[in-house]
């Protein structure tokens, strides 16, 4: 079935769309080994572009601007996988940040 979709798909389109599709039983073919793709199901409040300030964890103060919706682990929780921003900071350096520690630039 994945083989059917990645003829019909570029690769950009996949990789893309990974958090909105459940791709199971997706397998390695030179390991040989199976992973589970578990679908996001998140909404996320902000995208690309959004101007937002940090609230909360090292960053606190900090302002900056959205450039991708993720699901991994974060500068503050780095041993859980959450539904996070990766957000390039006013100070030029790029975070992944828990979506619960951001808020729209000026709404504070």
């Amino acid at each position: 079935m994945l083989s059917r979709y990645v003829e019909k798909h570029s690769v950009l389109q996949i990789i893309n769309r990974i958090g909105e599709y459940y791709l199971t039983g997706f397998s390695c073919a030179s390991t040989g080994q199976s992973n589970t793709f578990q679908g996001m199901g998140f909404h996320y409040r902000f995208s690309r572009g959004d101007r937002v300030q940090i609230i909360s964890g090292k960053h606190k103060g900090a302002t900056g601007t959205v450039d991708a919706n993720v699901f991994q682990r974060s500068v503050d929780f780095p041993k859980h996988h959450t539904p996070c921003h990766h957000v390039l900071l006013d100070n030029h350096f790029v975070i992944t940040i828990n979506v619960n520690q951001v808020e729209p630039l000026g709404s504070l």
